[in-house]
């Protein structure tokens, strides 16, 4: 790889923030599917790829049980995104039925794909943690053996839109 298309690289992570702010403007399936292509190529444990991601809308059925499921302080903004997305993980190997320790890891990898080609498109992604899981579960019916594993808000922001802090640890405090 290029010291350019490392460059590249790092201008699109840099671009990448978690808005709490969308605009109206609809996010096309197209576009949608193209992120969703990109998430598939991550990398994973034998190539399981455990992931599952419960695309939604604003105002299908789904979307509102998606925000009813979101804690109050999240509930405050993520209803102005055009889509909430649900990502899954199954915790159990296709393979071999056994525990798959990775594969929350693996979803988290694919997320970060759908977010970067997002990212290259125009889009931003905003992840939340703060989710009842159980209320998801109870509420959509999911595929077998999938469960929450983070709720994220998908639309377009207006170019002025503030970013939150990017303030990051320094390399030196993360390598070890």
């Amino acid at each position: 790889m290029s010291a350019q298309e490392i460059k590249t690289i790092k201008g699109m992570v840099a671009k990448r923030f978690s808005p709490t702010t969308f605009t109206d403007q609809p996010v096309s399936d197209e576009l949608i599917n193209n992120m969703l292509d990109a998430a598939r190529w991550a990398p994973s444990s034998y190539n399981e790829q455990p992931w599952k991601f419960l695309v939604t809308r604003k105002g299908d059925e789904n979307f509102q049980k998606v925000y009813d499921a979101l804690m109050e302080g999240n509930q405050n903004w993520a209803g102005n995104a055009p889509i909430l997305m649900v990502t899954l993980a199954n915790d159990n190997y296709a393979r071999n039925g056994k525990p798959n320790r990775h594969a929350w890891h693996d979803t988290g990898m694919a997320m970060g794909f759908f977010l970067l080609a997002g990212v290259e498109a125009g889009v931003q992604v905003h992840q939340m943690g703060g989710f009842f899981p159980e209320k998801i579960e109870r509420n959509i019916t999911l595929p077998e053996g999938y469960h929450p594993v983070a709720v994220a808000a998908v639309g377009y922001t207006e170019e002025s839109a503030e970013q939150e802090s990017r303030t990051r640890k320094s390399i030196q405090e993360i390598r070890v």
